[in-house]
């Protein structure tokens, strides 16, 4: 068993990452799709869910690994296409998520649709970041990243709190995620993003 810093427990109505990655699939049909972009965004999900609504929107666990955070099922299932388009037929499974999943999922998918495979990798291993607070911080490859850490992260990144709670709430299409500034987790610099994006 991976090394456990320790944290809140996967809970509430977390759904299972494949069930998670298929929906990433779908949104995404019409978009290349690396299974580096699965990845990335279904953890970038997963964390919106956690600072946003307090709950977490997957239930498997996070590993640290060499080149960020990883959900080592979505790995396995989709690292036969390597860094190649994911060619596989979907299908939309929203009727198992529920209602603040689905909006949150629509608006993250949407913040970061224009983004590369490493660049989404960039974004989820800078310094101070859940990865690199376990990775970077003694715990090594393969160890779990807490959803503690994760939702303390992103909570950080949210601004206005009230709207939050207002979201989390029920109140969605009265307070829609752009609000939250999916994008606040980019690099601050223009230099930064260019690098990203070479």
């Amino acid at each position: 068993m991976a090394p456990r810093p320790g944290g809140m427990s996967n809970g509430g109505n977390a759904q299972s990452s494949k069930i998670v990655a298929k929906q990433i699939l779908w949104l995404r049909q019409t978009v290349p799709t690396t299974p580096m972009h699965v990845i990335k965004l279904a953890y970038l999900c997963h964390g919106w869910m956690l600072g946003i609504c307090g709950r977490p929107l997957i239930a498997d666990e996070v590993e640290a690994w060499r080149y960020g955070p990883v959900v080592p099922l979505v790995y396995h299932t989709y690292k036969s296409f390597g860094g190649e388009s994911i060619e596989v037929v979907v299908t939309d499974h929203r009727n198992e998520f529920d209602e603040q999943q689905i909006e949150l999922m629509d608006a993250a998918l949407h913040a970061y649709r224009d983004h590369s495979a490493w660049s989404l990798s960039a974004i989820t291993h800078q310094p101070g970041t859940p990865w690199h607070v376990v990775y970077k911080g003694g715990w090594g490859e393969g160890a779990i990243i807490p959803n503690k850490l994760i939702r303390k992260h992103y909570r950080a990144r949210i601004k206005g709190d009230s709207r939050q709670r207002a979201s989390c709430s029920g109140r969605w299409r009265r307070h829609p995620y752009r609000q939250f500034h999916l994008r606040s987790s980019l690099p601050a610099t223009r230099e930064q993003k260019r690098k990203l994006t070479r």
